[in-house]
Parts: structure tokens; C-alpha cells; sequence
């Protein structure tokens, strides 16, 4: 992950603030490594509006724990999700994720 650092004037509640372009832009390195840019200021923004749109603090529906997927090889649990980085690429297309260069 490329995380932006801070920069002045960048406001979460500025009228008429636009999407930054280049947030959740993805590339793929020549030694076949998948970097995303994040921009932390837009990721508060959208974990805020996920947050809302879920429901999630709504005491109705409880909460169910996010667990890594794992595979047993010789007795031991993988350390490893199991995709690759072409199977992430796909996955970050069909959610509207843009490939390029930042």
C-alpha cells in the first residue's frame, strides 16, 4: 500500500470536495507486486459512508467476526491468502478500481 501523506487544504467537509482520482488507484510492479495508493483522508470518508450504508452499529443485527481464510500444509496453517495477484486485479476491476500509474 502507497499511503498519501498530509497536505494543507485538504478538508473533509469543503464544499464542492471531489473524489480524489488517484485514490484506490492500483499497479502492478514489474516483479509482479500489486501496490494500492490510498489516500487516508478519502478512506476515512468512505469507511464513514460503508459504516451508514451497512448499518453496522445498529444494536438489531449483531456483528459476526471477519475470519482469514487458511489451508493446512503439513500440519501447519498457511500464513497466505488464497488469490494471487492477478485474481486481486480482477476483484479490484469489477469494484471500479482504476489500473495506472501515480
Amino acid at each position: 500500500m502507497d499511503i498519501a501523506g498530509a497536505s494543507s487544504n485538504r478538508g473533509l467537509a469543503r464544499l464542492g470536495r471531489r473524489r480524489p482520482r488517484r485514490h484506490l488507484r492500483y499497479k502492478i510492479s514489474s516483479a509482479g507486486d500489486l501496490s494500492l495508493y490510498i489516500r487516508p483522508d478519502q478512506l476515512f470518508l468512505d469507511i464513514k459512508r460503508a459504516i451508514e450504508i451497512s448499518n453496522i452499529l445498529s444494536t438489531a443485527q449483531p456483528v459476526l467476526p471477519v475470519r482469514r481464510p487458511r489451508t493446512r500444509w503439513q500440519n501447519k496453517p498457511s500464513t497466505h491468502y488464497n488469490f494471487t495477484v492477478v485474481h486481486l486485479a480482477a476483484a479490484l476491476n469489477r469494484g471500479g478500481l482504476t489500473h495506472g500509474k501515480w
